[in-house]
């Protein structure tokens, strides 16, 4: 019997011995190795991919081509107003003949399409001068004109004159300023004014004076032996459109045994 059971107990031991061994482990996929390494910052490089171009500069002006744009502007001005005072004083004379004071007040509005030009010009003075009517005043209206008359005491048309012509009789100041350009050169201020001035003397300078008045039917007689005429003249324009802005004129002489002393001065306003 304990045969028996030592038999069954060898049995199992090696039943038990005889189990198959466990299946080792799978193999795991190797790990990358942690290495520490250090942040480093990339700089990225800007390229300018637009071409870079020298600057322009704008052109320079000269002389003249301020002059010819300012003659250009007094020439084809279509709508403006102007504004002009002068004043003439006389000084000296005799005790039958004292020293007497001109003055003139005259205002123009211009208006090219449609066709509108009105003037009117009071003047004061001595009796002796003949200065005409102490108050002159023309329009444009419907394409025919109309002067004042002073003894009627109210406008008539004026068939002498044509529309097209009352600017070209009553705007002095214009005129004035083209022909000094034309033949003189100024002493030309450039920049944010555009300022010109010119003097003259002598014959040029007594010129110039007699033209202003006749323009404003002034009648004096200079004193031939003696030419002592000066002006001086300083004309402001808009240094974007060359349009006018102000006229001064200041000049003396001498008429008749009295010394003269002209100051004018035009103002332009609404210029287009």
């Amino acid at each position: 019997m304990k045969r028996l059971r030592l038999i069954v107990v060898m049995i199992i031991l090696l039943a038990a011995c005889s189990k198959p061994a466990a299946d080792p482990p799978a193999p795991q996929p190797p790990q990358p190795l942690e290495v520490e390494t250090e942040a480093t910052e990339t700089t990225a490089v800007e390229t300018d991919t637009e071409t870079t171009r020298p600057e322009v500069k704008p052109k320079e002006l000269t002389y003249t081509d301020h002059k010819n744009k300012i003659l250009d502007q007094l020439a084809y001005m279509r709508d403006f107003e102007t504004k002009t005072d002068i004043l003439v004083e006389a000084s000296g004379g005799s005790f039958l003949m004292p020293g007497f004071e001109v003055i003139v007040d005259k205002s123009l509005n211009h208006q090219q399409r449609p066709l509108e030009t009105r003037a009117r010009i009071d003047t004061t003075g001595p009796f002796f001068l003949n200065l005409g009517p102490a108050r002159r005043e023309i329009y444009t209206e419907g394409g025919e004109v109309f002067s004042y008359d002073e003894a009627k005491n109210r406008f008539v048309k004026d068939s002498k004159i044509r529309p097209n012509q009352v600017l070209e009789q009553y705007d002095a100041e214009t005129q004035i300023q083209q022909k000094l350009w034309r033949d003189y050169r100024m002493d030309l201020t450039t920049g944010h004014r555009l300022i010109a001035k010119l003097t003259l003397e002598g014959e040029e300078a007594r010129g110039l004076i007699d033209e202003v008045f006749l323009n404003y039917g002034i009648a004096f007689e200079f004193d031939d032996k003696l030419v002592t005429e000066e002006v001086e003249m300083i004309m402001e324009y808009d240094p974007e459109t060359y349009f006018p802005q102000t006229m001064a004129i200041e000049g003396v002489t001498r008429s008749n045994g009295y010394d003269l002393a002209i100051e004018i001065d035009a103002v332009y306003r609404n210029v287009k």
